[in-house]
Parts: structure tokens; C-alpha cells; sequence
């Protein structure tokens, strides 16, 4: 049954207008406006928690910068260096990921540079590059509040994590090639 509740999560997370227009057509209006509870509930606790990794000397400090190809290639890199593989449900005995602490610790620490980043960013550069740092702030932050659960084999939001996780990973993998005509 969590199952389904969290897959159903993920839909309306990953499909907010298509979800929201079934919402209003769908006969069984109490479960899908349970899941638009939760969905509100989740990205506001996003939001509020993404919230406390601004730190605005360093968002003033870009938003003086020219921020060059090679940066947002450097910070690519630095994520495929340290991002995580969340356990696949239902395919592992023991819920945990190697060297859970350090990662948290890198996914803290690249999700608080990428936030601010994103947040100095230029116009300009929000329009270029926003997109890919802009989903790797948000990819990591997910992982922050993930690699914890890991860390203690508590694997009650494991759907959620792993679907979510690898959507961010394939979004930015595809934004960084579409950007750059390669991985």
C-alpha cells in the first residue's frame, strides 16, 4: 500500500498540472486531493529547508561574476563525482548506501553552492544555465534529506527517494547534454 501512495506522490509531484487536471475530472476525488495535500506539503517543507542553505554574501558575490562555461561545467562534474544511487525498492536486504555520511556531508556542501549559485545567477545566466544548476540544487537538497533515512535503514520513503532521485539525475544528464552536446 505504500507503495502505491508514494507512486502516486511522485505522479502528481513529477505532473502537477496534468494531476491536478485529473484531480478535478477523477471520480475518486478523495484520493487525489489526499495526494495534492501531500504534494503541497512536501514542496513547502522543500522550499522552507532549500530556504536555510541561502547564504546572501555569496549570492551577492555571483550576482557580480560572469558566470563562464567552464564553471557550470566544473559543477557538473563535481556532482557526477559525488551524487548517490539511492537502493532500488525491493532490490536490496539491507537499506543503505556506501559511505552514506561522507555523501551526505557532498551532497550538503555542492547543494549549498548550486542553491546560491542559481540564486546570484544573472538573468542571463539563469536563462542559459538555470535549468541544469537549478535541478542539481534541488536534486542534492532531496539527497540531504534522503542519505539520513540510509544512514538509519529506514526505507520508508524508498520509492519516493529512488524515483525521484534518478528523475533529477536524468533531467540534468539531459539539460548538461542538451547545453553542451555531450555527457
Amino acid at each position: 500500500m505504500k507503495h502505491l501512495f508514494f507512486v502516486g506522490v511522485m505522479i502528481v509531484l513529477l505532473n502537477t498540472g496534468a494531476a491536478a487536471e485529473e484531480a478535478r475530472t477523477s471520480s475518486d476525488f478523495g484520493i487525489c486531493k489526499a495526494l495534492e495535500l501531500v504534494t503541497e506539503h512536501e514542496v513547502s517543507a522543500m522550499r522552507e529547508g532549500i530556504k536555510t542553505w541561502t547564504d546572501q554574501k555569496v549570492v551577492d558575490y555571483i550576482n557580480q561574476a560572469e558566470m563562464r562555461e567552464d564553471n557550470i561545467k566544473s559543477f557538473y562534474a563535481w556532482f557526477k563525482e559525488i551524487v548517490v544511487t539511492p537502493p532500488e525498492p525491493g532490490n536490496y536486504t539491507v537499506y543503505e548506501i556506501a559511505h552514506a555520511e561522507e555523501s551526505f556531508e557532498s551532497a550538503v556542501l555542492l547543494g549549498k553552492v548550486t542553491h546560491n549559485v542559481y540564486l546570484g545567477m544573472r538573468e542571463e545566466d539563469v536563462e542559459k544555465y538555470g535549468k541544469l544548476i537549478g535541478t542539481m540544487s534541488e536534486t542534492l537538497y532531496l539527497d540531504s534529506v534522503h542519505i539520513p533515512y540510509a544512514i538509519r535503514h529506514d526505507n520508508t520513503r524508498d520509492y519516493y527517494w529512488f524515483s525521484l532521485h534518478n528523475k533529477g539525475v536524468d533531467a540534468i544528464d539531459k539539460e548538461y547534454a542538451r547545453l553542451f552536446g555531450r555527457k
